[in-house]
């Protein structure tokens, strides 16, 4: 909390923010801190995949302009732990947010939605990745906030089931057809070194 309490000073001393503006930027740290403190990490200790876990998580509970301002919350943060000596660098400087777009997308036909799954995707390491992420979402149903979030822990290729954690942290098992593992199972094999990723789509 004392980091906390040092960037809102900041905040309303030195870059002279409304105490709204304030109080907002610190409310999105403190519940930020709340995630990382059940899972025993503090949030001076972060690296960038952790934040990128934590957006992940919280991606489909909130509209695109709260996550953005989530993400410059957290940005500005770590400038000022930066400035005033408690962390080496910023682990946020490369964090992007969502693109704002005032115009909702139409929901895929079930023909374009063949045609995206029968594209010849190449059969390099990026193009097996489209494949898998294609396949995993059409298969599963899993939300995209949700598959950001996902780790090869939560993928089981011999049962053929993913678990997500959801809205409420509320954990789903979710079963994927036969073609999603397998696609899921050639783009781990063409991993260098036949490591695999933390995450399904981070790999590249």
């Amino acid at each position: 909390m004392e980091n906390i309490k040092l960037f809102r000073d900041f905040l309303l001393h030195e870059k002279r923010y409304s105490k709204n503006t304030a109080d907002g930027y610190c409310k999105d740290i403190e519940l930020m801190q709340r995630y990382f403190k059940e899972t025993g990490l503090e949030i001076e200790e972060l690296d960038k995949e952790d934040l990128k876990d934590y957006l992940g998580a919280i991606y489909s509970d909130v509209t695109a302009s709260s996550l953005k301002r989530k993400i410059a919350s957290i940005r500005h943060f770590y400038t000022v732990l930066v400035k005033k000596g408690v962390v080496a660098e910023n682990p946020a400087l490369t964090l992007t947010g969502p693109k704002m777009s005032g115009i909702l997308p139409g929901a895929l036909s079930k023909t374009d939605m063949m045609n995206l799954i029968d594209f010849p995707y190449k059969n390099d390491l990026m193009g097996l990745r489209n494949r898998a992420i294609v396949e995993l979402l059409y298969s599963s149903g899993v939300r995209v906030g949700e598959l950001v979030a996902l780790k090869n822990r939560d993928i089981d290729l011999k049962n053929r089931t993913v678990t997500v954690l959801g809205k409420g942290k509320k954990e789903r098992l979710l079963p994927i057809t036969h073609q999603a593992a397998e696609s899921i199972r050639n783009y781990l094999l063409k991993k260098p070194g036949g490591k695999e990723p933390a995450s399904i789509i981070s790999a590249i």
